[in-house]
C-alpha cells in the first residue's frame, strides 16, 4: 500500500488477506451494520409500525424456534423461501380513490368509508387487502373461545416447565399468548379449524397464500403481545398453522395444490443428516474489501457486478464463514398401510424441513404435516436452463403433528 492510499482497518490489517473473523465482529459489522438502503429492510406492513418483515431464521438447538440478531428488521422465516424484497413487489399500493377492488364490499360498509386510509396494500393478482386481512385476524385471536380441545392443545407451558391448562371461558389464543410471556418461546400453534369455524373468508386467504400472509400474521400477532404485556421478545413470535382442510391422502395431491398450505398423515420413513442451507451471502471485494450482503430468494442469490466503492466490475468473491445459513433436512414421508387401497403401492412425498423443527420427527414416527406444497423444475443438464416437462415435488413443512401411536381405533369407531 502506497503512502496516498488512506489508512486501512487496524482489524484488517492484523488480519491479513484471511477474511476469518470472529463471531462478534461478525455480528456488529455484518448483522448489525449491513448496507442495505432502509426501505429494503424495513417491510411497510401497512401502519402496524413494527419495522420487521417477518421471523427470524431458526436454528435447532434450545427450545426457542429463532435465535436473536442485533438486527431485528433483518430476521425472516426458515420456513419462508420467499425474502423480505420478492414479498415486496408480490403486495401493490392502491391509491383510496382509485380502490375499486373491493367496491362491492364496501356498498355494505358505506359509512366507513370516511374511516379508510388513503392508500390500500393488496397481494398482487388478488383482491385480499393486506389491512382487513390483519383486521381479521387480530379480531380472531382477540376474540375466538372454544369448548372443544384436544389434549396437546389443552396446556400452556410455564417458564418453570410446569404445564397449566387453558381457561375455555376467555379467548383462547390470548391465553396461548400469556403462555409465549412466561415461557418466552415465541412459538404460536395455530388451529386452522378454529379459524375456519370464527372466519371462512380468513381461512380461504390463508391456504390460498401462505407465502404472502404468514409474514402479516406474524407482525399482527407479535404486535398483539407487545400491546397486551408491553414486552417485545427477542425474536418475532412465529406462527405455525396446522390442521388444515386434510386430503385424504398424499395420492390426491394435484397441480391446483401447488403453493397452498396441505395437510397429510403419514408415516416417517428416512431423514437426512443435517445440511447447511445458505440464507443470506456476504460477498466482499477482492480489490477494496468492501461487503455487500445478498440474500437468497427461492434458491438463487444475486451476485454483485459492480463495487460501489471502487466501482471495479465482477470482483466479488464470497465469503462462506461470514454468510448466514440455517439447518435443512430432507425427510421422506410414507402412506400408512391403513390408509392405502388395497393392492396398490404405497406412495411417498419428499419434506424439507428447516430451523428449529429439524429433528422433530424419525424414522417410525406417524405424524400429520402442514406445509406448502412445492413443485421445482428439474434441470436436463445442470449445466444448461433447459428444464423437463415434468417438476418434482415437495413439501416445505411448518408444523408436525405426531399422531397417537397407542390407540388402536377411534373412539367414535364404536
Amino acid at each position: 500500500m502506497s503512502s496516498d492510499d488512506p489508512p486501512g482497518d487496524p482489524i484488517d490489517s492484523e488480519r491479513g488477506d484471511t477474511p476469518l473473523v470472529p463471531l462478534s465482529e461478525y455480528e456488529e459489522q455484518v448483522l448489525g451494520n449491513t448496507n442495505r438502503s432502509p426501505s429494503r429492510e424495513s417491510d411497510d406492513l401497512n401502519g402496524l409500525s413494527v419495522g420487521y418483515p417477518a421471523s427470524e431464521s431458526g436454528v435447532s438447538g434450545i427450545s426457542a424456534s429463532t435465535i436473536a440478531t442485533p438486527n431485528k428488521s433483518a430476521r425472516k422465516r426458515a420456513d419462508l423461501v420467499t425474502t423480505t424484497q420478492h414479498r415486496q413487489d408480490r403486495t401493490i399500493s392502491i391509491a383510496a380513490d382509485d380502490d375499486i377492488l373491493n367496491e362491492s364490499i364496501d356498498q355494505t360498509n358505506k359509512e366507513n368509508i370516511e374511516d379508510r386510509p388513503n392508500a390500500r396494500l393488496y397481494i398482487w393478482g388478488t383482491r385480499v387487502c393486506v389491512m382487513e386481512m390483519q383486521e381479521e385476524f387480530r379480531n380472531f385471536v382477540t376474540n375466538f373461545t372454544t369448548q372443544q380441545l384436544d389434549d396437546d392443545e389443552n396446556a400452556v407451558e410455564l417458564e418453570s416447565g410446569n404445564v397449566a391448562p387453558v381457561d375455555s371461558t376467555l379467548p383462547y389464543y390470548m391465553e396461548k399468548l400469556k403462555g409465549i410471556f412466561a415461557s418466552e418461546i415465541p412459538i404460536l400453534n395455530l388451529n386452522l379449524a378454529h379459524v375456519r369455524q370464527f372466519n371462512e373468508h380468513l381461512y380461504k386467504i390463508i391456504i390460498s397464500y401462505p407465502d404472502e400472509v404468514l409474514t402479516y400474521l406474524d407482525a399482527t400477532i407479535d404486535e398483539i403481545f407487545e400491546m397486551t404485556y408491553n414486552k417485545k421478545l427477542p425474536s418475532i413470535i412465529e406462527i405455525r398453522p396446522y390442521n388444515a382442510e386434510q386430503t385424504k391422502t398424499m395420492r390426491d395431491l394435484n397441480p391446483q395444490d401447488v403453493g397452498q398450505l396441505v395437510t397429510i398423515c403419514g408415516m416417517v420413513t428416512r431423514i437426512s443428516p443435517i445440511i447447511p442451507e445458505m440464507k443470506t451471502g456476504y460477498f466482499q471485494c477482492a480489490l477494496c474489501n468492501a461487503p455487500v450482503v445478498s440474500e437468497v430468494d427461492c434458491g438463487r442469490i444475486e451476485e454483485p457486478v459492480k463495487c460501489s466503492n471502487c466501482h471495479d466490475a465482477y470482483s466479488f468473491q464470497l465469503i462462506h464463514n461470514r454468510s448466514f445459513f440455517i439447518d435443512k433436512q430432507v425427510v421422506k414421508l410414507q402412506e400408512i398401510p391403513g390408509d392405502m387401497p388395497a393392492g396398490q403401492t404405497q406412495h411417498s412425498v419428499t419434506l424439507f424441513v428447516h430451523g428449529s423443527l429439524v429433528e422433530s420427527v424419525h424414522p417410525g414416527d406417524r405424524c400429520s404435516v402442514t406445509g406448502i406444497y412445492r413443485a421445482t423444475p428439474i434441470r436436463v443438464n445442470p449445466l444448461q436452463r433447459t428444464v423437463h416437462s415434468i417438476y418434482r415435488t415437495s413439501i416445505d413443512v411448518i408444523h408436525f403433528r405426531k399422531l397417537s401411536q397407542d390407540r388402536l381405533h377411534e373412539p367414535t369407531d364404536g
